[in-house]
């Protein structure tokens, strides 16, 4: 179970973060919405995964919404491909007080590609023409434990993984969840 005391400095994180986006005109962080964000909290709370995997970090946004729920004794790594991003995220994660997490610097497919752990919860936030490969070496490597779950981002707003989608609904049980550029929802 999560203390108090951790929720409370991730929801203030959390907070800073969204103040910082929106004073930042810059976009070098690509952060899923605050509705993706509850909703993804509130799924981690009813799965109550014991290993998450997260590719495509940015800052730890979306990490922090994924912990938020998630039971101290539990694992959670993220994959982030750009150094700045990744120092960002780790530093981010440490100031809360997170300890059951593994930040990597990788690209997320090199990482798939050696990586033994297993998965019951994936969330996918990535370069969009790599959502084909990732789910193949999720499966080709029987990453994901029995009854996982996987969460593909980003997958109404870009035309690109139409194809991809289709594919999806036709092999897997799937859902759109039409929040933020949407999220296909892959239960195995």
């Amino acid at each position: 179970m999560i203390s108090n005391s951790l929720c409370d400095r991730i929801l203030s994180k959390i907070t800073f973060l969204q103040k910082q986006k929106i004073n930042s005109t810059s976009s070098n962080y690509w952060n899923i919405t605050n509705s993706q964000g509850i909703f993804l909290s509130d799924l981690v709370d009813f799965k109550k995964p014991k290993s998450i995997l997260e590719i495509g970090t940015s800052n730890g946004f979306s990490g922090l919404w994924l912990n938020l729920n998630l039971d101290v004794s539990s694992k959670f790594t993220t994959i982030e491909i750009d150094k700045t991003r990744y120092e960002l995220a780790k530093a981010n994660f440490e100031s809360v007080g997170l300890s059951n997490f593994n930040c990597v610097h990788s690209d997320a497919l090199k990482y798939l590609s050696y990586c033994e752990d297993k998965f019951d919860f994936v969330f996918i936030d990535a370069g969009h023409c790599l959502y084909h490969d990732i789910l193949d070496l999720l499966i080709s490597k029987k990453l994901l434990t029995e009854n996982s779950i996987l969460i593909f981002d980003n997958v109404s707003s870009h035309s690109q993984l139409d194809e991809f989608v289709k594919t999806c609904f036709e092999k897997f049980n799937c859902e759109l969840i039409k929040i933020g550029g949407g999220m296909l929802v892959i239960n195995f």
